[in-house]
């Protein structure tokens, strides 16, 4: 994952991206901030997945996904993805490589 799918992604979520950081502490919400997201874990996926329901984009999302499937279940198919590949698409989708 490139460092501008990760921002993107972070800003997605409505998360404050590293380059705002300054001594540890956002300069843009104020918040203590630790280290950006990997996109590699379950919790990241779901994360992600609920954003994309919360901005009203889900149908899109999934007109988006429906031809990149490669099993005749798109459900499970969608369910075994990866949180990273699931990141990825997203961003895909998005138009952000």
């Amino acid at each position: 994952m490139t460092e501008t799918q990760s921002k993107f992604l972070t800003e997605y979520l409505g998360e404050c991206w590293k380059g705002d950081i300054v001594d540890g502490i956002c300069e843009r919400c104020g918040t203590v901030f630790s280290t950006n997201r990997t996109f590699t874990t379950a919790q990241d996926k779901q994360d992600l997945l609920e954003a994309v329901i919360e901005k009203g984009e889900w149908d899109d999302w999934l007109d988006y996904l429906w031809d990149k499937t490669p099993v005749r279940s798109f459900s499970q198919w969608l369910i075994q993805l990866s949180p990273l590949e699931t990141a990825k698409l997203i961003c895909k989708w998005k138009g952000v490589e």
